[in-house]
């Protein structure tokens, strides 16, 4: 099914919208400097969804003119629809940046209803950017304002946001004790809208706990609601619900139903938000149904409204559909691509503090822009000092070229004369010459013949090589994919048996089943890992090798912090690496965990020395105080799986990551026993050959 669509609501919104416009543009030209603030507002408000650069203009206007009148209240409001302008826009850092001013505003005037308003925005945002830790802190700030102004509906909008966080880091129970606390004070006040919602978030948070009687009761309860209530944009949520409930029960075709009604409803809505979630179902259904071909055509337009509307929140499940459907299409190379995108996105959300981090990038950022700054400024001295002696070279380079046409031309006579002795000795040379060639053809005729048969063995080679490729790529995405699932759910089904099981043997065999598991997840990690690296495209990056250094032992510090370690590295000032960041991290971090490995009884000391060989080469020295590789195993000690000792642990690949890891990037990598500990010296072009 192919869908084309109008929005007969948003044409006529724009023709309503135009007149408006029109009408407050004449009100403009009338007003007092006082009345043009708010008539300016109302324009930019009017300019939403049809044009979001002169919703801008006109809020800027109003803010300059609430500014001239210290008018706080105003100012505060127009900076917080500016805000709002840019989060439409998908301009989110400018959308942050003008939240915190128009907050910052709010509580200097002491406007409580802003705050509170600010205070949710500013939470949102935070979520926005991934940043949850900040987000559930303004969150609570907007809740603990509430309940302090004792205002109902704020406190359940706070508790609904709040559970949307902790939906969004799948802490479901959390998130549905929040949704529920929304819930009861809406029911409490009869607020209708804010029903509607909390029941949908409670349906959907169901689902996700597969107690799919439960989330039914909900979307029907949500979809009774919605349709007395006339709100279409609540109604398209809860037939969502119910085709997704439906469809993970196995009702494919009445999942398609609901589905469709969700479509339906939504083309007539002003903002379409649900589409991405819409084609997104009905690819499910379809995949399901094994029609192939037009799941990945739902999954398409699911992708492309999730970029046009700028919505997030489906792109995990739609990269994850599309890795599926492509497995069962035996398109394996497209499948591990949306396999890794959807794990990407997965990482980002439940294990990155994003938004933590961007002060210090910001920092290092700044610092080198000043030294490209300096570095320009250099440049141009040395430019300007370079003319300079290019032009005296000119100059001189004239005096001996007129030198040297003079002597040339008397040199000609003498050279002329030569020429006429040399063109007899090349006619002779010239007979000698064309017997050669002769005796060369027939060696050429013979290497011919032979290069023909060599180049017939290396197409056999190179056709071989990359059959071998295509199955190490299938070996690999079912290693990642295959194997990680039933893993996953090994371990889960190992967590409730230590949940629920006695003190005993039971209860020890479960335990000894998860540790394996987790083991075997670890190692599949690190074979994907050397995958990567030799699929990975080398990028040029630019990074000061002291910070690099210095994150990757903090990194390993925190991550050990149960184990007696003395670290100490040094590296030389200014040293820059001008290449790959991910592969240079991949040796520094593989080889500190080596280390850990082989730690032995005694306390355990690494360190680590960076130096410049030259302006192109970089030399990095790891030495730790471990057990020393016997000097029978030291041949073997890069070889993948090998272990020195049975004290070692994890998966014996660290130094195997760590040479592939520096092959790829042109260097070489070897080891020395130093005292009763190790040594590894690595060498490796710092710049792009």
């Amino acid at each position: 099914m192919i869908f084309n669509f109008k929005s007969f609501t948003q044409d006529s919104f724009k023709i309503e919208s135009s007149a408006k416009i029109q009408e407050l543009k004449k009100d403009l030209s009338n007003s007092s400097t006082e009345k043009r603030i708010q008539v300016l507002y109302d324009l930019a408000y009017e300019y939403w969804g049809i044009n979001y650069d002169s919703a801008l203009y006109y809020d800027f206007q109003a803010l300059e003119i609430a500014k001239n009148l210290n008018d706080t209240e105003w100012e505060a409001k127009v900076i917080n629809d500016i805000a709002l302008v840019y989060k439409k826009k998908g301009s989110f850092k400018l959308s942050l940046e003008y939240s915190k001013k128009a907050l910052s505003v709010a509580q200097e005037s002491g406007n409580q209803f802003q705050i509170r308003s600010y205070l949710n925005n500013l939470a949102n945002l935070y979520r926005r950017f991934g940043d949850f830790e900040s987000s559930l802190e303004y969150h609570f700030k907007a809740l603990v304002l509430m309940e302090e102004l004792n205002d109902s509906s704020g406190m359940a909008i706070s508790n609904n946001n709040i559970g949307l966080v902790y939906d969004e880091i799948k802490d479901n129970l959390t998130a549905l004790e929040y949704y529920q606390k929304a819930l009861r004070i809406n029911r409490d006040i009869k607020r209708y809208e804010g029903i509607i919602v909390s029941l949908n978030n409670i349906g959907h948070i169901y689902i996700d706990l597969k107690e799919y009687d439960d989330a039914i009761r909900y979307f029907l309860e949500s979809q009774e609601l919605a349709l007395s209530n006339n709100d279409s944009s609540s109604l398209a949520n809860s037939y969502i619900g119910l085709a997704q409930t439906l469809l993970n029960e196995g009702n494919y075709d009445s999942s398609d139903v609901y589905i469709q009604n969700a479509y339906k409803v939504e083309i007539r809505a002003s903002d379409r938000l649900y589409l991405p979630s819409i084609f997104r179902i009905m690819a499910e259904v379809q995949m399901n149904k094994l029609n192939l071909d037009q799941s990945l055509a739902y999954l398409d337009s699911a992708l492309y409204y999730s970029d046009v509307l700028n919505v997030e929140q489906e792109l995990l499940t739609i990269y994850k559909l599309k890795a599926d459907v492509f497995e069962k299409k035996g398109d394996y190379k497209n499948a591990l691509y949306f396999q890794e995108q959807h794990d990407s996105i997965r990482e980002k959300i439940l294990g990155e503090d994003v938004y933590n981090k961007i002060s210090r990038v910001q920092k290092e950022y700044l610092e080198e822009q000043k030294q490209n700054e300096i570095s320009v400024r250099d440049q141009k001295i040395k430019q300007n000092k370079l003319i300079i002696f290019l032009l005296g070279a000119i100059v001189l380079i004239l005096i001996l070229s007129a030198m040297i046409i003079y002597r040339s031309k008397l040199r000609m006579k003498r050279i002329n004369k030569q020429l006429e002795e040399a063109n007899l000795k090349l006619e002779a040379a010239k007979n000698t010459i064309q017997q050669q060639n002769e005796q060369l053809s027939n060696v050429n005729a013979f290497q011919e013949e032979m290069i023909k048969e060599r180049t017939k063995e290396l197409q056999k080679a190179n056709k071989d090589l990359t059959d071998t490729n295509k199955e190490l790529d299938l070996f690999i995405y079912k290693a990642s994919h295959d194997l990680r699932g039933p893993l996953a759910r090994i371990n889960g089904l190992s967590y409730l048996g230590l949940l629920e099981a006695d003190e005993g043997p039971s209860k020890n065999y479960f335990q000894l089943v998860s540790d394996e598991t987790k083991e075997l997840e670890f190692v599949l990690s690190r074979l994907m890992v050397i995958h990567t690296i030799y699929k990975h495209k080398l990028k040029k990056d630019s990074v000061y090798l002291e910070s690099l250094v210095k994150e990757v032992f903090e990194k390993i510090s925190e991550s050990n912090a149960g184990i007696d370690i003395v670290y100490d590295f040094d590296v030389e000032k200014g040293t820059v690496w001008n290449r790959d960041i991910h592969l240079l991290r991949l040796i520094l971090e593989n080889m500190l965990e080596n280390a850990l490995n082989y730690k032995g009884d005694e306390l355990l000391k690494v360190s680590m020395s960076v130096s410049s060989i030259n302006e192109n080469v970089v030399k990095i020295v790891v030495t730790d105080s471990g057990l020393q590789v016997p000097e029978r195993y030291r041949e073997d000690i890069f070889d993948m799986f090998f272990r020195v000792a049975p004290i070692a642990y994890k998966t014996g690949l660290e130094l195997n990551i760590a040479k592939k890891a520096t092959l790829r990037l042109g260097g070489e990598i070897t080891y020395s026993p130093c005292g009763d500990g190790n040594k590894f010296d690595i060498i490796l072009p710092s710049v792009e050959e």
